[in-house]
């Protein structure tokens, strides 16, 4: 590199140093220019996701032959979908609401899931023995947008066998106890209406008792209101005709 090559790139570093660690302008010519590098990232990871998924599937697939070929004993579905249920929830924090169900090998995957952790959950997938081929019908979702959690078959998965016998045989045994019983039943049933139908006939009572005796008192409020106002009207003209006396009297004197 000779004299004039390093004074050149002397000077673009200098500039470009005072051009981004300028006082005034610096911190938002540094914020813009991270923005635009995680824009770029981010373009660049949503369009290599189809070519890594693709070379990811390839290796997979290439190193289950090689266990195949290897002689590895085959894995039953019941015990890989047991596998697979541990891995999702190693993988994912709402392992809640994905369904995974396994047939000869064949892994289904639906719900949905967060953007970051996609690729970890089949990656946790892939890892397992026994997996043929992964169908991923995942939903993608971002953090803001929430997850729906499942609703069906994972949540009734809990019952056993015998757990579904015992509640069957406990609902005949009722439905057949209220037939045998039905007399019974129905005696209970009339009590408990004959005692519902006197608390309502006791309180209806009481309610109007209580709107009788409101009105003889508003009665008697009125009553006693218009008692007083009438002794104020006569107090008052006797007031007035007192006056008027008075007036009278004092005007016949003067003329005396």
């Amino acid at each position: 590199m000779n004299t004039v090559t390093r004074s050149l790139l002397g000077v673009a570093l200098t500039a470009g140093a005072m051009y981004m660690f300028d006082p005034v302008s610096g911190h938002r010519r540094r914020v813009l220019l991270r923005d635009q590098c995680a824009r770029a990232a981010r373009r660049i990871e949503l369009g290599t996701r189809d070519a890594r998924h693709e070379v990811s599937e390839r290796a997979r697939r290439l190193a289950s032959d090689t266990r195949a070929h290897l002689g590895r004993s085959k894995i039953s579905d019941k015990a890989l979908l047991k596998q697979s249920r541990a891995a999702i929830a190693r993988a994912s924090s709402h392992p809640e609401a994905i369904a995974c169900t396994v047939h000869d090998g064949h892994i289904y995957l639906r719900g949905d899931i967060l953007t970051y952790e996609h690729q970890h959950v089949l990656d946790e997938m892939r890892s397992l023995d026994g997996v043929r081929v992964i169908t991923d019908h995942l939903a993608i979702r971002e953090p803001h947008e929430g997850i729906r959690r499942l609703h069906g078959h994972d949540e009734h998965e809990g019952w056993s066998v015998a757990g579904r016998v015992f509640a069957g045989a406990a609902g005949c045994a009722l439905v057949y106890w209220g037939i045998k019983e039905r007399k019974s039943l129905a005696e209970f049933g009339t009590a408990a209406w004959q005692a519902s139908k006197r608390e309502i006939e006791e309180r209806r009572r009481e309610i109007r008792d209580a709107i009788g005796t409101g009105i003889e008192e508003a009665r008697s409020a009125a009553s006693d209101v218009t008692e007083t106002g009438a002794e104020a009207v006569e107090s008052v003209h006797a007031r007035i005709h007192e006056g008027k006396s008075a007036s009278g009297g004092a005007r016949s004197g003067f003329v005396n």
